[in-house]
C-alpha cells in the first residue's frame, strides 16, 4: 500500500461525496421531474421492495468501489520519489472501477425506471387483478382502485384508452365465469366512470366510443334468460346517462349517439331492462333539450323511445310516462319543437291506454313521485293546452 497524504484523503472525501450523491439523488432526482404523480405514487405502494433492493445494490457497489480506491489510493507524490513501475498501473484502475459501478447503478435504475412506464404499471396492476378474479372471483380492491386512479388522473386518448382497456377485459373475465349472477360490477363501472369524468381531465371523443363499446359489451352478455332484473344492468345504464350527458359538452354529438345507441340495445333484453333504458333514454334527451344545442340527440331519444313505446301496446307504465315526459320537454322548447312532438302525439295516440289524456295525467304523477318536478309542469303545460283544444290542436 502507497503512502498515505493529506491531498489524497482530501480527494477521496469529496470523491466518497460526489459518488454518493450521483448514485442515491440523481436517479431520484430524475425520477421526480421524468414519472408523473399518479405513477409515483401508484408505484410507491407496489414497488417497496425493487426500491429498497435498488439502495442495497447501489450501496453496495458503491462502497466496495471506494474500499478499493482507498487501498490503492494512487496519491500524488513528490517528484524526486522514485515511482516502481507497478505504481503507475494503479491509476488506471480506480478509474475503471468507479466507471463500472457507475455503470451499474444506471442499469439498476434503469429497470427501476421501467416499471415506471404507465403500461407496465397497468399491466401489472391488470395481472393482479386477474388473479384476484380466478383464486376469489372477485377484483381485489386496492389494485382496481389503483386502476381507477390512474385512469382519473391520465390524460385524454391513449392513457385513458390503456386503463379502459383493462376494465374491458376484466369485464369479460368476470362475467364469463359460471359463478356469476349478474352482480358485482360495480366497482369496475364506476371506474369507467371516473376514469371519463371522475377529475379534472375528462376524456376526448375517442375515450367516450371506447367506454360506450365497453358498456355495451357488459350489456349484451347481460341479456341472457339467466340474468333477469340483474343489478349490473340498471349500474351501467345509469353510468351510460352519465356518460351520455357529459359527452354534449365535447361539441360533436357522435359519443352521444352512440351511447343512445347502447342505451336503447338494453332495451331488447327483458321488462326490467326496458323499463331501466327507457328512463335512461328520457334523462339524456331532456339534458340535450335543456342545453338547447343538442335537438339532434333529443329527437335521436325521442325516436328510440317511441321505438321502445311501440314494442309495448297498449301503452301505459314506465315507457307511456318517459315518452311522455320527453314530448312535454319538446313542448315547452319553442314553436317547432311543438309542432315535432304533435305529429309524434298525432301519430301515436291510438296507442295509449285508457287514452291520451288519461296517460298524462298518470305521466305527471309519475314524474311528482321521481321528483322530475321540471317535467311534471311541462305535462301539466301539455295537457292545459291539449284539453283548451278537446284533444290534439289541428290533427
Amino acid at each position: 500500500m502507497f503512502p498515505f497524504t493529506e491531498a489524497w484523503a482530501a480527494e477521496y472525501l469529496g470523491g466518497v461525496i460526489s459518488l454518493l450523491v450521483f448514485a442515491l439523488g440523481i436517479p431520484t432526482l430524475i425520477l421526480q421531474f421524468a414519472v408523473p404523480e399518479e405513477l409515483r405514487t401508484v408505484s410507491s405502494r407496489r414497488l417497496k421492495w425493487l426500491r429498497r433492493i435498488s439502495g442495497v445494490v447501489s450501496l453496495i457497489a458503491a462502497s466496495a468501489a471506494l474500499l478499493f480506491v482507498w487501498y490503492i489510493h494512487p496519491c500524488s507524490l513528490p517528484l524526486d520519489v522514485i515511482v516502481p513501475d507497478s505504481y503507475t498501473q494503479y491509476h488506471v484502475w480506480p478509474s475503471v472501477l468507479v466507471t463500472v459501478v457507475v455503470v451499474v447503478i444506471l442499469v439498476v435504475w434503469f429497470f427501476q425506471t421501467e416499471e415506471y412506464r404507465r403500461d407496465v404499471v397497468i399491466r401489472s396492476l391488470q395481472k393482479r387483478c386477474v388473479r384476484s378474479i380466478r383464486s376469489r372471483g372477485i377484483l381485489a380492491e386496492r389494485f382496481l382502485s389503483d386502476l381507477i386512479y390512474l385512469g382519473q388522473q391520465g390524460n385524454a386518448g391513449r392513457e385513458k384508452h390503456q386503463v379502459l382497456k383493462a376494465f374491458d377485459e376484466l369485464a369479460a373475465l368476470l362475467q364469463d365465469r359460471p359463478q356469476y349472477v349478474g352482480d358485482g360490477l360495480a366497482d369496475l363501472v364506476y371506474g369507467i366512470e371516473t376514469t371519463m369524468m371522475g377529475g379534472e381531465k375528462t376524456g376526448e371523443l375517442g375515450n367516450f366510443l371506447q367506454a360506450a363499446g365497453v358498456l355495451e359489451r357488459i350489456i349484451l352478455r347481460l341479456q341472457k334468460p339467466e340474468f333477469s332484473a340483474a343489478p349490473d344492468t340498471a349500474i351501467v345504464l345509469w353510468t351510460l346517462e352519465r356518460l351520455g350527458v357529459a359527452s354534449l359538452d365535447l361539441g360533436p354529438e357522435r359519443a352521444a349517439l352512440a351511447i343512445l345507441q347502447v342505451v336503447a340495445s338494453a332495451a331488447e333484453g327483458q321488462d326490467e331492462a326496458r323499463q331501466f333504458a327507457s328512463e335512461r333514454l328520457f334523462g339524456i334527451g331532456r339534458s340535450a333539450l335543456t342545453d338547447g344545442q343538442h335537438f339532434l340527440v333529443a329527437v335521436a331519444a325521442l325516436s328510440k323511445l317511441e321505438a321502445l313505446a311501440e314494442r309495448r301496446t297498449p301503452l301505459r307504465g314506465e315507457v307511456a310516462a318517459d315518452l311522455l315526459g320527453l314530448l312535454a320537454h319538446f313542448w315547452a322548447s319553442g314553436r317547432t319543437a311543438r309542432r315535432h312532438a304533435k305529429s309524434v302525439l298525432e301519430r301515436m295516440e291510438e296507442l295509449f291506454d285508457p287514452s291520451l289524456l288519461d296517460r298524462i295525467r298518470a305521466a305527471i304523477e309519475h314524474q311528482y313521485r321521481t321528483a322530475k318536478f321540471d317535467t311534471a309542469d311541462k305535462l301539466g303545460e301539455m295537457l292545459e293546452d291539449l284539453a283548451r283544444h278537446d284533444g290534439l290542436p289541428g290533427s
